[in-house]
């Protein structure tokens, strides 16, 4: 019996996405696990990256939403390229979107993930397995919608809490399985949300297997998605 290309990218798609989105459960070859202890983080240009020691080796990768199943760029690089072989039409566009980005975080953070846990971000230490959020405080005064450092209690953010911008477009490009929110969403599409819209988009099923951030990281994204809105209660 012949199978069609059409039904054979369909197969090839839908395995590739549970490998992506839910990598505990579909592991490729390369995906291993890993103690809290043996992976950090560092900043790139490309935000946030999860190195993973494999094979002796500290890989760059992405580390699933249970903190413990980290796949090698490399592995997701040779199984998004498998993919592409199969896939047409819109598909075939958004798997080479998600290659490019992936090969770009690949690039850019390899030798800084072979130096070991010396190139760790202080502010992500090997043995928190998380990204450490600053504790809310009163932000100071402000005038308009942000003050100097670039702070906003605007927008909905709930009171006492204090979002931040420049942490908040970190967030925005960090990797968060099975992506970064730049890798699915363009920024410039997002501007000028709530805090509220931003909280629920996590609520909707699409999003069930993307880590939720905390209240203040929602709070920095909505400040960073904001950054250039003029119109503040």
């Amino acid at each position: 019996m012949r199978i069609s290309r059409e039904v054979t990218t369909a197969i090839a798609s839908a395995v590739l996405g549970i490998a992506l989105v839910f990598p505990c459960f579909a592991q490729s070859p390369g995906s291993v696990q890993l103690s809290s202890d043996e992976y950090f983080k560092i900043n790139t240009s490309r935000g946030k990256v999860t190195c993973g020691l494999v094979d002796g080796r500290y890989l760059p990768g992405s580390l699933a939403s249970d903190r413990s199943t980290f796949t090698p760029y490399k592995v997701l690089i040779r199984t998004l390229k498998n993919a592409i072989k199969l896939a047409i039409g819109r598909k075939r566009a958004k798997l080479l979107n998600r290659l490019g980005l992936t090969v770009s975080k690949n690039s850019v953070s390899k030798r800084q993930c072979s130096k070991g846990p010396s190139a760790a971000d202080p502010q992500n230490t090997p043995t928190s397995g998380s990204t450490p959020r600053p504790t809310a405080t009163p932000p100071p005064t402000q005038q308009g919608c942000f003050d100097s450092q670039g702070n906003t209690t605007k927008f909905g953010i709930p009171s006492g809490v204090s979002g931040n911008r420049n942490r908040g477009q970190t967030s925005w490009n960090s990797p968060r399985s099975p992506s970064s929110c730049q890798g699915c969403h363009i920024s410039e599409s997002k501007r000028n949300k709530s805090f509220s819209t931003v909280s629920n988009a996590f609520n909707q099923a699409v999003m069930s297997a993307v880590a939720r951030p905390g209240t203040q990281e929602l709070a920095d994204i909505v400040a960073y998605l904001n950054s250039t809105n003029t119109n503040c209660p």
